[in-house]
Parts: structure tokens; sequence; C-alpha cells
């Protein structure tokens, strides 16, 4: 069984009109920690400093790393999630074989207590039962690779449609409303089709001005969306295309300054100069593009040299823009 399975004959109204009795392993009582052994207490600082971290990119607040891990000290739920999620990656490293039969363990664990907690109307409930569909749709997700992505997360996009999480929420709801949506934009790519939420149902909120790198790439995940469902509509509205570049244009544009890199020092036998960078973030991008235009140049310059072809005039381009990212 899979959340697939189990969420494909959910519904909704019916799980709120008559809630299941949580089970008794569901949480632990008010202010009770949860009995802990040295293979949990492993996999969750693994989780802490590892995965967590991919699951935390654009959230400043680091919910994965921080609040997930507060809750997991008072559900089984959560806790055994987080576990089968992080032995699964485990399992993939080189030598990772031992981590093979805890991680389905954890897995069957979970999905168990999940199936009693579906229709609980409890806040907190509501917002683990979301963060536990999540962690093991993504254990599914790399545990069945070749399968049809959009099935892993159907069960977030039901319980997130349902309670309304959107980009406007916060909290957990927020973190998991932006961890989907990056995963909407993967299958989309993917299968070259449209979102299946589509962003002018994400209910976004940009200040002007904006200057935290997290809510820039938020944006950005927006400005994606948008382009993916016009270019994979079948009859997208004419005037939609122009918009989003106008948007990207802006979104460019308002850049702080701290996303650009700050000359120092003297220029080396090549006639670079070291660039200082406030966030990890912007120089990344920066060696990215270095990155491509050296290998574009190599590509051109074998050309001329193997076969005759002349492309002097792109060579002399690409100098051209190595100095000016310099």
């Amino acid at each position: 069984m899979s959340t697939w399975d189990l969420f494909k004959t959910y519904s909704p109204g019916a799980a709120e009109a008559q809630p299941m009795s949580p089970s008794p392993t569901d949480s632990q009582p008010s202010g009770t920690s949860m009995p802990l052994t040295s293979e949990i207490v492993h996999l969750l600082t693994t989780y802490q400093t590892g995965v967590a971290t991919w699951m935390d990119l654009f959230d400043r607040e680091c919910t994965y790393q921080r609040e997930v891990l507060r809750r997991c000290t008072t559900s089984e739920l959560l806790v055994y999630s987080v576990c089968a999620f992080t032995a699964k990656h485990l399992s993939l490293l080189p030598s990772g074989e031992v981590w093979a039969n805890p991680a389905g363990r954890y897995y069957s664990k979970a999905l168990q207590i999940l199936i009693s907690c579906i229709g609980n109307r409890a806040a907190a409930h509501q917002e683990d039962t979301l963060t536990s569909t999540m962690l093991l749709s993504s254990y599914e997700m790399i545990a069945s690779q070749e399968e049809e992505h959009s099935h892993h997360f159907y069960g977030a996009m039901l319980l997130m449609t349902n309670r309304g999480v959107s980009a406007s929420s916060a909290g957990v709801d927020l973190a998991n409303f932006w961890i989907y949506i990056r995963h909407e934009i993967f299958v989309a790519l993917v299968n070259e089709a449209p979102l299946q939420i589509s962003p002018d149902k994400w209910n976004v909120r940009w200040r002007e001005g904006e200057t935290d790198e997290h809510m820039l790439g938020n944006q950005v995940l927006w400005l994606v969306g948008r382009a993916i469902n016009v270019l994979y509509w079948k009859e997208p509205a004419s005037d939609t295309r122009q918009d989003i570049l106008a948007d990207a244009a802006r979104w460019k544009q308002s850049l702080p300054a701290s996303f650009h890199g700050i000359k120092y020092g003297e220029p080396d036998d090549h006639g670079f100069c070291k660039i200082y960078f406030a966030l990890p973030a912007a120089a990344a991008k920066h060696i990215t593009g270095i990155g491509k235009k050296l290998k574009l140049w190599n590509v051109l310059v074998d050309i001329e040299v193997h076969l005759g072809f002349s492309t002097r005039s792109r060579i002399k381009r690409l100098e051209q823009l190595l100095a000016a990212s310099a």
C-alpha cells in the first residue's frame, strides 16, 4: 500500500463529516516525549543535517530542520515518516543497503498511523498529516523512480486543496506548499503538461522592493510555473506571455545590490578579478553562468580548429561576456 492507494479512495468531505478516532500511537500525550532508540536518534540527526536542508530550500525559517523536528518529540507519525525518508536516502548511498529494511519498516509504521489520522480536524493533527504525507510521498518518489511521478504527491494536493493551503499560509503549511510546488514544476516539465494547481490559485502576495533571497527564490518558482502553463496549455491567453516577460524583467531589475558581486584585488594572469558575494546563492549563479560560457567557448574553438568553420565573431562575443561577468 502507498499514499496513492490511500488517497485515491479518500473523500475529504466524508472524512471530515465522520473523523476517525486517532490511533493510540498517532501521538504522545501532551508534554510527553516518545521513547527513542539509538537508530532513531541517528536518523533524526542525519535528517537535520542532510535531507531536511534540501526540503528547506527558499525557506528562511528552516521549517523542516527546526519545527518538524520539534514536533517529532511528541508525534510517532512524524518520527516514523522522517526516519523512513532519511533511511531511504541512506540506502541509496554506496554500501547503504543496510538501511533498506529499516526504511521499509519505518515507512509501513508511518503509513499505518497516517491512515488513522485522516479526517482528524485538530489543527496540529492536520499540519502533521500533511507533513507526513509530504515525507512519505518523497520516499515513494525516490523508491519508484520509473513510475508516474504525479501519483506520489496526489494525497498532498488533496489535503492542501481541501484546507486551502496556499502561498499566503503560515508556518508548516507554508513550507509544505512550496515543497509541493517545486515537485509540481518538476513533474510538469517531465510530462510536458500544465501544473495541477495553477499559479493564479497560489494566492501569492509579493512585496515591493523585496530583499529576502528566500522570497525572491519563490518568486522565480511563480514565474516558472506561469511560463510552464503558457507553454503547455492548448490555448493560452495571448497577452499572458508578455505579462510573464514583463514580470521577469521587473524581478531582475529589483534584485538588491547584495545579489551582485563586488570585485576586489588585482587581476590575475588571465585578467580575472576575485569577486565577493554577500549571498552564496548569487555566487553559485555567477559561477554557473561563467561555466556555461566557457564550455560554449571551448566548443566553438574545437569547431574552428577541426572543421575549419569560422566562429571568430562568436568567440569574441563570449570573451566580452566573460569580461563583463568578471
